[in-house]
């Protein structure tokens, strides 16, 4: 019984030990592309470059640019 609890104490601390060398010193930040040209409505003269209304007209429908309602940024796109 003693040999089995030593066992199981020495093969913890092997995989503590392995686990601490594999891990990494710090936390690895991949650089983010963005997927939208101009996702965040970031550029603008007077409404969101890149960003165009609606092929089928719909009554009703209005896009403006929202300086009032972010998240993260400057602006953002209401419908």
């Amino acid at each position: 019984m003693r040999t089995r609890k030593k066992y199981l104490a020495v093969l913890f601390m092997v995989c503590i030990l392995a686990g601490c060398i594999s891990a990494p010193e710090g936390t690895v930040q991949k650089e983010i592309t963005n997927l939208i040209v101009n996702g965040g409505f970031e550029e603008d003269d007077d409404s969101p470059d890149y960003w165009f209304i609606a092929a089928i007209p719909s009554s009703g429908l209005k896009l403006y640019w929202d300086k009032t309602v972010t998240h993260g940024g400057k602006a953002s796109k209401s419908f």
